[in-house]
């Protein structure tokens, strides 16, 4: 490889890891039939990680483990690549071959990625190969072309997935009153939980539920029925004559209460630190809201 060419495949790898519109469907790509040429295994080992883990956006690519055998054929996918939705409901048909590499996403899974190149650039749809299922199709804009202020647009495939298994780590942690909070991360397809010093078998409840869905936190500083019952109890009435205007509260999913409060920021913070103790509640500044 000159070194032009190589310093263009820099370039192309470094825009793969920003600028990405996460979209979603489930329909067959059109036209995409088993003589479309795709990679094997062996084309991996000179390709390398991408660039994709220094970013904060997006799914997490890195190396497959070595001797690692598919148990599908990326040929046997070839003509099921879901098209891309954008979030506007604009449909993309790729256009070009698709090209297959084996990656492991986000640590969790190794599975099929496959590329194609269209009139608003790289189409990207990912097949993860332990479950059976496609978690992520989106698109990559040409450079230049507009794209999401946080990278990702739309929701993967999987939407109804990682919901379920949102509510599922709730369920079990909350058996084990060991839940802080739950959130889902659509760009990179993982439903991030955070628990309050939970023994191992919870977490291997949760990972046995739904296999290299969840990104555990086991260092919450409390749990949310605990968060939730100091919020319950605030009295807005009485804090305001305190000289504490409390416009909004709730748990921020990490073992914390956010209190927004119109102005007297240090002094509403002192006062719940002196209350609760320090780093029990944040004070931010809220606005007040008036019915319409």
């Amino acid at each position: 490889m000159t070194n032009a060419a190589a310093a263009a495949y820099n370039s192309h790898m470094k825009r793969f890891s920003t600028a990405v519109l996460l979209v979603v469907a489930v329909v067959a790509l059109a036209g995409c039939g088993a003589s479309t040429p795709v990679s094997h295994p062996k084309d991996v080992a000179h390709i390398g990680p991408l660039s994709a883990a220094k970013s904060p956006v997006g799914p997490q690519l890195s190396a497959i483990p070595a001797g690692y055998r598919p148990p599908l054929s990326s040929r046997a996918l070839v003509g099921r690549i879901p098209l891309q939705v954008s979030s506007t409901g604009n449909v993309s048909h790729a256009s070009g071959k698709p090209v297959a590499h084996l990656w492991t996403v986000n640590g969790a899974y190794p599975a099929w990625v496959f590329t194609s190149h269209g009139p608003k650039g790289k189409s990207v749809a990912v097949y993860d190969l332990r479950g059976r299922r496609w978690t992520m199709s989106y698109l990559m804009p040409r450079h230049g072309a507009p794209s999401c202020s946080e990278g990702f647009c739309g929701w993967p495939i999987n939407q109804d997935g990682l919901d379920t298994a949102a509510g599922a780590a709730e369920r079990i942690a909350g058996a084990a009153h060991v839940f802080s909070g739950v959130s889902v991360d659509d760009a990179a397809d993982r439903v991030v939980v955070h628990l309050v010093h939970a023994p191992q078998s919870v977490i291997d409840a949760l990972n046995a539920a739904h296999p290299g869905t969840y990104l555990i936190h086991n260092n919450a500083g409390r749990t949310l029925a605990e968060v939730m019952k100091v919020e319950r109890s605030l009295d807005f009435q009485g804090l305001q004559k305190k000289g504490i205007a409390i416009v909004s509260a709730g748990p921020d999913g990490e073992g914390h209460l956010i209190v927004g409060v119109t102005k007297g920021i240090p002094k509403a913070q002192a006062y719940f630190d002196a209350t609760y103790g320090r780093g029990f509640v944040r004070v931010v500044h809220g606005e007040r809201v008036y019915p319409t």
